[in-house]
């Protein structure tokens, strides 16, 4: 489980220095990460809680 969540903090961080916080969207986390919705919303419910 923490390697998941560490997965999806890498990929969204990588995302945030590309593009800015505002441009990402949760879909494109989710792409990124390989992972489904269902997953992802398992570990994170919000772009703003992947942030913090």
């Amino acid at each position: 489980m923490k390697e998941v969540k560490e997965h999806i903090l890498k990929t969204a961080l990588t995302l945030f220095l590309q593009k800015s916080f505002k441009e990402v969207i949760m879909n494109d986390i989710v792409e990124k990460t390989g992972m489904s919705k269902g997953a992802f919303y398992h570990y994170y419910s919000s772009k703003e809680k992947v942030f913090e």
